[in-house]
């Protein structure tokens, strides 16, 4: 699934940022690492694409098979815990593609799927960094999600989630 992923975001990719790639000036403003990764996502053939969205339709025929026995599907959010965050990478960026890798690993089916996920926090795990727990709707079931996340926030016992000591508002 996740090679089905990287072959679908590269390929709307690869076709999103033509333009830039094709005009020498926007293209040099972009970083090194973006330029060959749009290089190698031009690589890719339509049948890497139609094998993906196979792969996509054989995943979605499971999850329907799956939700014919219940309602919400809890999973890991992250298939490790929260990873600290260096010093210098909100300046300058981060990649570290298997840490990311990790993180992804149980939400690619659900994005690939395009069922509504909700991640609700559940605790701290090593070093005090958060866990969280993914919930996993039917399609156009993000009610059901909402009142389910509200339930397990709200059975939390008190002071069982703390703000980081790190954290940027994204909002």
């Amino acid at each position: 699934m996740r090679c089905a992923q990287i072959a679908t975001i590269a390929a709307e990719l690869a076709a999103a940022y033509a333009p830039a790639l094709a005009h020498a000036p926007t293209r040099r403003r972009l970083a090194p690492e973006t330029r060959v990764s749009l290089a190698t996502a031009a690589r890719l053939t339509a049948t890497d694409f139609v094998q993906a969205a196979q792969a996509r339709t054989r995943l979605m025929v499971h999850f329907r098979r799956a939700f014919q026995a219940c309602d919400v599907i809890a999973a890991p959010a992250c298939g490790t815990v929260a990873p600290p965050i260096h010093a210098d990478a909100l300046r300058y960026g981060e990649t570290d593609l298997r840490t990311t890798g990790e993180l992804m690993r149980f939400t690619v089916p659900v994005n690939m799927s395009g069922l509504p996920a909700a991640t609700i926090p559940v605790g701290h795990g090593e070093a005090g960094l958060p866990v969280a727990l993914q919930l996993i709707g039917r399609p156009w079931d993000e009610a059901t999600l909402a009142v389910v996340g509200g339930a397990l926030e709200a059975a939390l016992p008190a002071g069982a989630l703390r703000r980081p000591v790190v954290g940027v508002d994204l909002v």
